[in-house]
């Protein structure tokens, strides 16, 4: 739970999400930034050591989805020396 407060500030802080602004989902990967977590937590139920990483938001739906709904779920990575150390869901809230 705490990794959800935290990729939601992340993905708010780094992105300002220009394509979410406009009422689009971005489709491709994108680098959002870096961050320090200062203690272990856990993401999608495994392990994150403190540390940085580099964060990306994955071109990756979460699934399932509902019918006729845009993917506004996806995949974000936590990245430390070339490798996904861990990774969590997040929901892109467009500003419309």
């Amino acid at each position: 739970m705490k990794v959800r407060w935290l990729v939601a500030f992340l993905l708010a802080a780094f992105t300002g999400v220009a394509a979410a602004q406009q009422g689009q989902v971005p489709t491709t990967e994108t680098a959002l930034g870096s961050v320090r977590i200062p203690r272990a937590v856990k993401a999608d139920g495994k392990d994150l050591k403190a540390g940085t990483y580099q964060v990306r938001l994955t071109a990756q739906d979460a699934a399932p989805r509902a019918f006729g709904t845009d993917p506004m779920e996806r995949w974000v990575e936590f990245v430390q020396g070339g490798k996904v150390a861990g990774r969590e869901v997040v929901s892109i809230v467009p500003s419309d």
